[in-house]
């Protein structure tokens, strides 16, 4: 776990603060904690992918410590909507803390889904609210406001307390010719004439001028592909984005196609969202996986997960032959309508290539209009600041840049530079009943990385450890050692580090020089553990001087 500490100014009572543990300068990891008068409330939770670079994590979460610690004073938790880098920590902190979660049906729906993985929680208290439903919980009297996103039931919360009115937008976009509800205009307006003391913004597409394109265009390009389209049709999306599913089944069935829905993610939301009414597939229209090839080609659409490149994903096992029923084939479409998440574009890059060459025609976001953004580019970010009126900005949820751009958008918006808050997780940002707001302290935080199968965190020192492995090898030597000075010897191997023509060329030399050392440690009367430090460290330098690589060095000790 990395962390990160220093001292921590005292809350003063008539105080509103509002603490990111998570979601600045970073995609992912949302989570807001706020207080007031002795009483906290959490807007999300989520999790964050791993990168590359962190060999065997599943996930990553934000550092729950700060929530432990208060957990008495902890009240709610408000979520914005379904997806998971909002949604993805909640398991962990429902088994430390039992409080009610409230969000919209869908987002309500999914999370009691993901709970059902955890049996070590008691009864979770999952609570449904609508739209301007408010809630009061002890000072905070919270409204949730209808927003377009890339998944159904998203939505803002306008959050008021003595100290001063809040506005947190969660992921958004502003769809004037949206499938589905539209953007609650009317509420943002209200709160802009009331007043808004600070707006916590999305600033994912900041940099991204002019306005995000309506989900409807998706359909229409749907419209104009499918029926240009012989053999077997594969939609790969994000298994959230039920508005897009329903137009790829509504499409699928007007041009004579049966509805095949595969992975364990898409089929789970899809059950979700039918129970909810939110999705409507006629049962006629679907087929078992398992029944796909009895199907002709020409009558199938198949939608499905791995729009990320994920390796155990259903579009990849199909690629990598390795689907128990899905094979990819000459003449088979696969529409990729999604956009790569930041980091994952040489994943998704070397899929489509390898469709490529199984002959497979593939349709995405650089060559067909599949695929549209859930969150509002510059306009929209203003039009949100034009209604809200905000005396703060605070732009949250991105990058730094992104983050940054947002914050000059605002000064294009007449926002004063001193009322733009560019806090950083951990910050606490205080507004005063005099409409200020500033950063007053800092707290605790971090990131816990998590292994899934057994739900277990993984120590930040063992994934730079297994960073080391992967770039650098490791080298053994094992040296025994009896009474007889004369029988001692060293064996040494390497994996991962040099060839094994070119590690024979000193292997010599370390299998020497290590039990050189060790003798002269154990005459110096040094301990079995400094030892083997020693003899680590001194090969660890012998092996970099001699290659310019460092491999770690692990050393074993046989003593008769």
């Amino acid at each position: 776990m990395a962390k990160k500490k220093t001292k921590l100014s005292l809350f003063k009572k008539g105080d509103l603060n509002i603490i990111p543990l998570g979601g600045l300068s970073e995609i992912g990891l949302n989570c807001t904690v706020l207080e007031y008068a002795g009483v906290m409330i959490v807007v999300d939770a989520g999790l964050m992918f791993p990168g590359d670079n962190m060999h065997g994590v599943d996930y990553v979460i934000p550092d729950l410590s700060y929530l432990k610690k208060n957990a008495q004073k902890i009240k709610a938790i408000f979520v914005t909507h379904g997806h998971e880098d909002h949604t993805g920590a909640i398991p962990y902190i429902l088994q430390n803390i039992n409080v009610p979660v409230y969000g919209t049906g869908l987002t309500i729906g999914l999370i009691a889904k993901k709970l059902q993985e955890f049996k070590a929680l008691a009864h979770p208290k999952l609570i449904t609210i609508k739209p301007r439903e408010k809630v009061k919980i002890g000072k905070f009297l919270v409204e949730p406001i209808r927003v377009t996103h890339s998944i159904i039931d998203a939505v803002s919360y306008g959050i008021k307390t003595p100290a001063g009115t809040a506005i947190i937008t969660g992921d958004f976009k502003i769809d004037m010719t949206p499938v589905g509800e539209k953007t609650d205009f009317d509420r943002f307006s209200a709160y802009g004439a009331e007043g808004v003391d600070i707006l916590l913004s999305d600033s994912t597409n900041s940099l991204r001028s002019g306005h995000t394109p309506s989900e409807k265009l998706v359909g229409e390009a749907f419209e104009n592909i499918f029926p240009k389209i012989t053999g077997r049709i594969l939609v790969v999306t994000f298994a959230s984005n039920i508005n897009r599913i329903q137009q790829v089944v509504d499409v699928a069935i007007k041009n004579g196609r049966k509805i095949c829905i595969t992975g364990k993610s898409m089929v789970k939301n899809c059950e979700i969202a039918e129970e909810l009414g939110y999705l409507k597939i006629p049962k006629a229209s679907l087929i078992d996986v398992k029944s796909i090839n009895a199907v002709n080609d020409n009558s199938i659409a198949i939608i499905t997960t791995g729009s990320q490149g994920e390796p155990m994903s259903v579009l990849s096992r199909i690629v990598n032959d390795e689907h128990k029923t899905i094979k990819a084939k000459h003449g088979d479409t696969v529409i990729i309508s999604s956009n790569a998440i930041p980091g994952n574009e040489r994943s998704v890059s070397a899929v489509v290539n390898m469709l490529y060459e199984k002959g497979v025609d593939v349709v995405y976001e650089e060559n067909a209009f599949v695929h549209v953004s859930g969150h509002g580019s510059s306009d929209e970010l203003k039009m949100i600041m034009s209604l809200t009126k905000p005396k703060n900005l605070f732009p949250v949820h991105g990058e730094y840049r992104m983050r940054a751009r947002l914050a000059e958008l605002a000064k294009q918006m007449g926002i004063d530079e001193k009322n733009i808050i560019m806090a950083s997780n951990g910050d606490v940002v205080t507004l005063n009943a005099k409409g200020e707001a500033k950063i007053t302290g800092k707290i605790t935080v971090g990131k816990i990385f998590i292994k899934e199968r057994n739900a277990a965190s993984v120590d930040i020192n063992i994934i730079n450890q297994r960073n080391k492995l992967a770039a650098n090898g490791i080298v053994f030597i094992t040296i025994r050692a009896n009474s007889r000075v004369d029988a001692l010897s060293a064996f040494s191997r390497s994996i991962g580090f040099l060839t094994e023509d070119s590690f024979k060329e000193i292997k010599n030399s370390i299998e020497s020089r290590a039990t050189n050392k060790y003798l002269k440690l154990l005459e110096e009367n040094n301990e079995y553990n400094s030892i083997l430090m020693k003899v680590n460290r001194d090969i660890s330098k012998f092996i970099s001087k001699k290659t310019g690589f460092s491999p770690f060095v692990e050393t074993v000790i046989f003593r008769k």
